[in-house]
């Protein structure tokens, strides 16, 4: 999975990032990072605690993760990808919508998540606005994903 993303992602120049991050009972898999005068973007790959509010934990990695990735306060904001990664967590127990941010505060926000299923071979994902910019890298992720899934 972490390599199909990332081939993807590669193209449209994210690099490997290694993110001082760490956070109680999650698994960081990998990041990648795509940094230009103004634009800051990050996916990352997170393993889904079995069970959880996938939900409430992307809103509590967020800002923490953001500020490992480069998001500097004020100044430079920065936009994630987050997937999630996990046995029999598809479907969510709310709708994936309410996973991402409606408005850009310039902080560090959640553009897209996708939740991998990899019991079931299955995914599903939520966007929000800014797709003239953002959304070629969210194109990147899902068919970087879809073809993981048809080779597994």
């Amino acid at each position: 999975m972490v390599k199909a993303v990332g081939n993807e992602l590669q193209v449209h120049g994210f690099v490997e990032a290694k993110p001082a991050f760490a956070m109680p009972g999650l698994e960081l898999v990998h990041a990648w990072t795509r940094k230009t005068f103004n634009t800051n973007r990050a996916a990352v790959v997170v393993r889904a605690p079995t069970g959880s509010d996938l939900g409430a934990l992307t809103n509590q990695l967020k800002l923490p993760l953001g500020k490992a990735l480069g998001y500097f306060p004020f100044f430079y904001g920065i936009g994630l990808q987050v997937i999630w990664l996990g046995e029999s967590v598809l479907p969510p127990a709310a709708p994936l919508d309410g996973f991402v941010d409606k408005i850009d505060n310039q902080r560090s926000i959640v553009q897209s998540v996708f939740v991998v299923d990899l019991k079931s071979g299955t995914h599903a994902s939520a966007r929000t606005w800014g797709q003239v910019i953002t959304g070629k890298f969210q194109d990147a992720i899902d068919r970087g994903i879809k073809s993981a899934l048809a080779t597994q």
